[in-house]
């Protein structure tokens, strides 16, 4: 869930001097490679994109569309409806906790049992992994590192007394970082209770998730169009996957230097830890940074699969598109569902559904 106003800035990367050329190359041509960039080693999850989605004011027929398109959705918070569908058509949840949620199990391992035993037994076999809080490294919903260390080890007790063994990570906003560019050289700035551009270093966060995961990951949040000045800047073209630049002008997008910077950054801090995309996405009307239209949206979704998601041949990292459907009026600029050229049938496969040859006639094309 995005608060623009604070994270503008904190997501800007500059592209430097280098040549945008014609043809976007391969996810993984950048010469100087960051170490085990695009790995998913240790991914719960089958698909390689999945769908957010704001649970609140959501109808049945919504939650029936996503079931249809998306083996895989991120969640902020549990919702009923949304897991027994999960249950029905066998998805794979990506469970978020509130902010207040996560600070009760920071304070008593009770609280976290109570969170267990009611939304996480019966639905355990489609939560695939559960966050703690949101953005917590962000001023409007931080969760100190403290706290934040307390509820994920409680957390992680209450579902071991359960015999369940769900990993336990966070999405964190990607800024407070010594460097923009290129990606290889970018690295997190030392934690301090002092934030950058309202966000705080992820460092503490990424050493929590390691220290309680044998196999860990994380998320960071990524939006390519808050990096351009203006909707006629010179790096719509790249930040919408259509050229390619970056660093000898072999990054596949902005997405994809930003995903490398990121996954540099956090390396340097615990290597085993691999780096997953808990949002990306596009708005088409303004109020979310510069370039917002349906047409540019419809661009990045579609060149996302055709030149990022596709042309690596194989699973990739999880990754999750913001967002499904408008249930909050802030966040209406992302919603996916609306926006007629974009026709999620397509990338079946990519979404873990059955390709739309397959399809039975009474299906419904997203």
């Amino acid at each position: 869930m995005r608060t623009f106003s604070i994270i503008l800035s904190s997501l800007s990367m500059i592209a430097g001097t280098s040549v945008l050329i014609a043809q976007p190359p391969a996810p993984g041509s950048y010469t100087a490679k960051v170490k085990i960039a695009y790995q998913c080693n240790n991914s719960p999850f089958s698909a390689s994109v999945g769908i957010c989605q704001e649970t609140m004011n959501e109808t049945p027929e919504q939650v029936k569309n996503i079931a249809a398109a998306f083996k895989m959705v991120h969640i902020y918070q549990f919702d009923e409806k949304l897991m027994q569908t999960a249950l029905s058509s066998n998805m794979e949840v990506m469970l978020g906790t509130t902010s207040a949620q996560a600070t009760s199990f920071a304070a008593s391992v009770d609280n976290a049992k109570t969170f267990v035993t009611n939304n996480v037994v019966p639905y355990k076999g489609v939560i695939k992994t559960i966050l703690i809080g949101n953005e917590p490294n962000i001023v409007n919903t931080c969760i100190d590192p403290k706290t934040f260390l307390l509820a994920a080890q409680n957390l992680k007790s209450a579902l071991k007394i359960n015999s369940i063994n769900i990993p336990v990570s966070a999405t964190l906003v990607f800024g407070c970082t010594t460097a923009y560019y290129p990606p290889n050289k970018v690295l997190f700035a030392a934690y301090s209770t002092t934030p950058v551009n309202n966000v705080y270093s992820p460092i503490p966060y990424i050493q929590a998730i390691k220290s309680i995961n044998a196999n860990p990951f994380i998320f960071y949040d990524f939006y390519p169009n808050l990096t351009l000045s203006s909707d006629t800047d010179p790096l719509l073209g790249y930040c919408l996957f259509e050229v390619g630049g970056g660093p000898d002008s072999s990054c596949c997008g902005m997405f994809d230097a930003q995903y490398l910077s990121a996954c540099n950054a956090t390396y340097a801090v615990e290597p085993t830890v691999e780096v997953y995309v808990g949002e990306v996405g596009w708005p088409k009307a303004s109020g979310a940074g510069p370039a917002g239209t349906s047409a540019n949206q419809a661009t990045f979704v579609n060149n996302f699969y055709k030149y990022w998601v596709d042309m690596q041949k194989k699973k990739t990292i999880p990754v999750f598109l913001f967002y499904a459907y408008p249930n909050r009026s802030d966040n209406a600029m992302f919603a996916l569902f609306s926006n007629s050229g974009i026709n999620f049938s397509n990338y079946a496969p990519e979404n873990g559904k059955t390709s739309n040859k397959q399809k039975d006639q009474g299906d419904i094309d997203l």
